[in-house]
């Protein structure tokens, strides 16, 4: 089983004594968070040694909000989930036979979660030339892909290879081409992709 995690991302709200805590910095094994009171949305902040046995800590948000329906994030072991709705709940699923699980308890046993690709990075990102090309990197090229030129080959190559870090460095400059990666790897992604591929056939 992997172990809980002790490192916390400023802007993440967690419940310490005072609910609804966030986090302003943690270093060395202490974390300073803010949190509010009286009116007008005062707010005061304090220290606190997290890693003594006298203080318990739950997560309740991530520092980069929660989580949305088609985004990919990760866990601080690197373990990458995809978001899905159901049954009208958030759910995070990295593929196992298990299935999905709720945000709380991963962003809480395994956080914190960080997202590698928002819904910002919509599905118009992801032209049908993209789609082709990386359909055809991950061995679709029967199946709706197309061989890309040798810099595209490339780049699709360098992001499936890429480690987390890296895959958010290159979103910035190529979403279209991070986002359609991320889906040949998730299930059912590659579906998604050859309906892209197909729009302007």
């Amino acid at each position: 089983m992997r172990p809980m995690s002790q490192r916390y991302e400023p802007g993440e709200i967690i419940d310490i004594t005072i609910t609804g805590a966030r986090v302003l910095t943690h270093t060395d094994g202490s974390l300073v968070y803010e949190y509010e009171y009286g009116e007008a949305g005062a707010t005061d902040r304090e220290e606190v040694r997290h890693e003594a046995s006298a203080v318990t800590i739950t997560r309740r948000v991530p520092a980069a909000g929660m989580p949305r329906p088609n985004e990919v994030w990760v866990d601080d072991l690197g373990i990458r989930y995809l978001v899905v709705e159901s049954e009208g709940q958030i759910r995070l699923h990295d593929g196992a036979p298990s299935g999905s699980r709720s945000v709380e308890h991963i962003h809480g046993v395994y956080g914190p979660i960080t997202p590698l690709i928002r819904d910002e990075l919509a599905r118009e990102d992801i032209t049908p030339d993209i789609a082709r090309q990386v359909l055809w990197w991950f061995g679709q090229g029967s199946e709706g892909g197309a061989e890309g030129s040798t810099f595209e080959n490339g780049l699709i190559g360098t992001i499936a290879h890429a480690p987390k870090e890296e895959r958010r460095r290159l979103a910035r400059e190529y979403p279209g081409y991070v986002q359609a990666v991320y889906w040949a790897e998730a299930d059912g992604g590659i579906d998604d992709l050859r309906q892209i591929a197909e729009r302007d056939v």
